[in-house]
């Protein structure tokens, strides 16, 4: 594991390596001095004299051996506990790292109980990819509506989720996504997840773009294209108020009154 440090740190642990390797020096420079003293004292013609004037000069040493040693003991001390909390550091770098990993492989539902719309989608569903063939998609909702540019549809689209045997599936998110006519979808994006609520429902509203003519909304499992849906509705010019006449009278008030029922 590749250890994990600061500048700061970088910086003690040269300055006291460097004063470890200035004290080794040293100790090595008081060993040979001491050495010379102790070969001048036995090559010396005068015993007595020598030992006489060598001895501050030796206690003098032994006392710089002593400083020099105790101090090196120090700087190895210190130098043993700055790699020891750089290892547990590092450690500890690493141990939020993998956990950090391990809750992005997890996965974690954020959509809604009852199926209300998300603009971010799940990473990963309850049921796992390798279980989506066992699932079933059907719309509870017509798979063709009619509506005016510009304005949401009467109904909302509806789908819902279940297995094989018929058992409806909580928890499942849906993406829905405009595939043609511009629209927007309840979160105000072309592109909406929802996670199934009770019973395996999902819902979301539609609101038509501005293009007239079919307007299209792609439903599918976990973005699967083996589970999808499609969705088409038909988008007419909205009636504008105009003087009525005679003739044409009843025909523009069942136009209104068809749109003031779709709204």
């Amino acid at each position: 594991m590749k250890a994990i440090s600061t500048p700061k740190q970088n910086s003690n642990a040269a300055v006291m390596t460097a004063l470890v390797i200035i004290q080794i020096i040293l100790l090595i420079l008081c060993v040979l001095f001491s050495a010379d003293i102790a070969m001048a004292e036995i090559n010396s013609e005068k015993p007595n004299e020598a030992e006489f004037d060598s001895v501050p000069s030796t206690n003098l040493i032994v006392g710089l051996f002593l400083l020099l040693g105790c101090l090196l003991l120090v700087q190895l001390y210190r130098l043993v506990a700055l790699g020891s909390r750089r290892r547990k550091r590092s450690r500890a770098v690493q141990d939020r790292k993998n956990r950090g990993q391990a809750n992005r492989k997890r996965f974690t539902a954020k959509g809604r109980a009852n199926g209300s719309p998300k603009e971010q989608p799940n990473s990963r569903a309850i049921v796992r990819r390798s279980a989506i063939h066992t699932l079933n998609l059907k719309n509870h909702s017509d798979l063709s509506q009619d509506g005016f540019v510009g304005q949401t549809l009467a109904n909302p689209i509806v789908i819902f989720v279940e297995t094989e045997q018929g058992k409806k599936v909580t928890g499942v998110p849906i993406r829905f996504e405009v595939s043609q006519g511009g629209g927007m979808l309840q979160n105000h994006r072309s592109v909406a997840w929802v996670k199934t609520g009770k019973k395996g429902v999902a819902k979301i509203g539609w609101k038509m773009g501005r293009q007239v003519g079919p307007q299209k909304l792609h439903v599918s499992i976990l973005n699967d294209k083996h589970k999808t849906l499609e969705f088409v509705s038909f988008a007419r010019p909205v009636v504008s108020e105009t003087m009525l006449t005679s003739e044409n009278r009843d025909e523009q008030l069942l136009s209104q009154n068809r749109y003031k029922s779709l709204n």
